[in-house]
């Protein structure tokens, strides 16, 4: 089993009431590409690996570069942290890791600022997913 490995980013830790800086976060944000069908994958993009998120979620004008026709698809509602409810748009993407593409499902929005990459749709589409938060290192087994 071949397992790839990412380091985590470092953030900036604002304070919620003044905006300024006052500490630092690892997050595990890793580089992806999206496709549709056949089509040539974008530029590298990167999306926070998200235990916590059901589905994929990306940032609407990601699918408007693939030209996904969201005139087409009827909108659904995602119940997300402290119960916000935001509109998205579900559709088939490919999804791109480490020159590897996978096929799977994602929702888009306008309403959405971090790419997320969830358990339906990302993790199970590999064999193990490690956080090693202390090293600040992720691990996909593949």
């Amino acid at each position: 089993m071949a397992k790839i490995s990412f380091s985590y980013f470092v953030q900036d830790k604002l304070d919620p009431k003044t905006g300024q800086v006052i500490g630092h976060i690892l997050r595990p944000y890793i580089p992806i590409r999206l496709s549709l069908h056949h089509g040539n994958p974008t530029n590298y993009v990167n999306a926070l690996v998200d235990s916590g998120s059901d589905r994929n979620l990306f940032l609407i004008q990601w699918g408007q570069i693939l030209r996904v026709p969201f005139r087409k698809i009827k909108p659904v509602q995602i119940v997300g942290i402290g119960k916000a409810i935001i509109t998205a748009y579900p559709y088939r993407v490919n999804v791109w890791v480490h020159n590897k593409k996978y096929e799977t499902d994602a929702d888009f929005s306008s309403q959405q600022e971090t790419p997320l990459l969830g358990r339906s749709g990302f993790f199970n589409l590999f064999n193990e997913i490690i956080f090693e938060e202390n090293k600040g290192f992720l691990h996909i087994a593949i």
